[in-house]
C-alpha cells in the first residue's frame, strides 16, 4: 500500500493535477493572449474549483522546479492614470 501524504491526498493524483493546472496557465496566457489574473480567475471558478491563492502557490511551485526564476504574482489591475483635462471633462458629462 502507498504512503500517502498531504493530509491523506495521493502525490501521484497531485502531482497530475498540478500538472494540469500549469499545462490550463500556459494555454490562456500563451496561446490565448490571456492576462495571467484573468486565466488565474478562470481557472479558479471554471475549471479546478480551487482557491486563486492555491492555484498560484501550484504555479510558483511549477517555475521553480523547472528552474526559471518567474513568480506569478495575482492582483488587481490598476485603473488608468488621466490627465487633467480628461478628469474635467468627465466632471462635465
Amino acid at each position: 500500500m502507498r504512503k500517502k501524504r498531504n493530509g491523506g491526498r495521493d502525490p501521484q493524483l497531485l502531482a497530475a493535477r498540478n500538472a494540469k493546472i500549469l499545462e490550463r496557465f500556459i494555454y490562456w496566457t500563451e496561446e490565448q493572449s490571456m492576462r495571467s489574473d484573468r486565466a488565474i480567475t478562470l481557472m479558479s471558478q471554471q475549471e479546478f474549483f480551487l482557491t486563486e491563492q492555491t492555484i498560484l502557490k501550484v504555479l510558483n511551485e511549477a517555475y521553480s522546479r523547472d528552474g526559471k526564476k518567474v513568480q506569478v504574482v495575482f492582483h488587481q489591475p490598476k485603473p488608468p492614470k488621466l490627465t487633467q483635462e480628461q478628469k474635467e471633462l468627465l466632471k462635465k458629462g
